[in-house]
């Protein structure tokens, strides 16, 4: 089995591949100037792949200090005897003939030169690395090592048919790739917001691909945990071979743009860090269940509440806290300040007062019946990331 290659020897055979991949044919009829284009970055993509290729099996020039294109082919050819020499030797005379002198190429010899090319490459990478060209993507680039192999995983799943859970893994590796970016708290995958989308402009990420990318995306926590809306766009109609398709094309071009991006000021919504306590000032608050989120959005029925639970004074209950104002017995209620708020509505509840709830099910609570406060989110993500949130730890270490 042969050993996996570094990543200065991917970087370049990937960004090679590409380079030759995206090339347009030309047929015999081709003009001069077209096909010395083709000539020039048949040349340069090669230069980079076989330079790749080199150094995997430690196939170094004679001359560190002249590495030309020929110096790659012939550092290869000692070591693996693959016939490329007489092809390669060709574009290279093409190529200094029209560079340096100016003469247009033959086009009937060489108006195929990228496919030419491409073929001999991928011989090279099959020796060299035991696989083919075409299984060294720009995919390869992505520095994270999860978020590739669920990058990777998505791409086999796509080419099994199995479009959802192919969506599901790029979801997770988008997810992955972000957190080890500036953008980790900023961008909510599987959310198309506007205020996201500006934040990843300055990395030169186009707003328009990465909002319909995100419409295609199922919902992914920080756990990797994922969530599908089905009344929304989370629908076997979206799940198809051309939307999965722009999908991973979208998903590694915004990775591969973002992943080197500076640390810059963004302030991180409170959710992200800290949650909601409220603590009964009386005994018998009542905790009523209400099913929430997408469900409570998109239901067509009047919304029915039951008792789960009750807090005497002093207990407590915690989770993200909406204030609302709800005017009648219907159980409607609309978001509003929390000085006019005459419920809470709790979602993500935890408390020892709580009964079994299901998924997406929301606490109610009369404002008036409890004390509200919050605290810092205890996790290790939040430990790491905002140590001056735990004083308690800098004091421990102090030794």
């Amino acid at each position: 089995m042969m050993a996996k290659p570094s990543q200065q020897v991917l970087n370049r055979i990937a960004i090679g591949n590409h380079l030759i991949s995206t090339s347009g044919s030309l047929t015999p009829n081709a003009d001069p100037l077209s096909v010395a284009q083709a000539i020039l970055l048949a040349h340069d993509a090669s230069e980079l792949v076989l330079a790749g290729l080199a150094a995997s099996i430690g196939a170094t020039p004679k001359d560190k200090h002249k590495t030309f294109l020929m110096d790659y082919v012939n550092a290869i050819e000692e070591n693996k005897q693959l016939g490329i020499k007489l092809f390669f030797n060709e574009l290279n005379e093409a190529r200094i003939a029209f560079k340096h002198l100016g003469i247009p190429p033959n086009t009937t010899h060489f108006y195929d030169c990228v496919t030419k090319a491409r073929k001999h490459l991928d011989e090279a990478c099959r020796a060299c690395l035991g696989q083919s060209l075409e299984e060294v993507g720009l995919e390869a680039l992505i520095e994270d090592d999860g978020a590739r192999n669920l990058y990777s995983r998505a791409k086999t799943l796509q080419q099994q048919g199995n479009f959802r859970e192919s969506l599901e893994s790029l979801g997770i590796a988008f997810r992955q790739a972000l957190n080890a970016t500036p953008f980790a708290f900023v961008v909510s995958v599987g959310e198309p917001e506007t205020e996201a989308a500006l934040h990843l402009l300055g990395c030169g990420v186009d707003p328009s691909t990465f909002m319909s990318l995100q419409e295609f995306l199922p919902s992914v926590d920080f756990g990797d945990a994922i969530k599908w809306r089905l009344r929304d766009r989370g629908h076997a109609a979206n799940w198809t071979r051309e939307n999965v398709d722009y999908c991973l094309a979208a998903t590694l071009k915004i990775i591969l743009q973002v992943q080197h991006a500076q640390f810059g000021a963004h302030a991180i919504p409170f959710q992200y860090v800290f949650e909601d306590v409220l603590t009964a000032n009386t005994d018998g608050v009542v905790l009523n269940s209400e099913k929430g989120g997408m469900y409570r959005a998109l239901s067509f029925r009047q919304p029915s509440r039951k008792a789960v639970g009750e807090l005497n004074k002093g207990q407590q209950i915690s989770g993200h806290m909406t204030p609302a104002y709800e005017s009648d017995s219907s159980y409607k209620w609309q978001k509003t300040f929390l000085e006019t708020a005459n419920i809470l509505v709790v979602s993500q509840p935890k408390g020892d007062s709580l009964g079994g709830i299901e998924p997406d099910t929301d606490i109610i609570v009369r404002a008036d019946l409890v004390e509200l406060s919050y605290r810092v989110r205890d996790d290790p993500e939040t430990r790491e990331r905002y140590p001056h949130l735990f004083p308690e730890a800098a004091d421990d270490g102090g030794g």
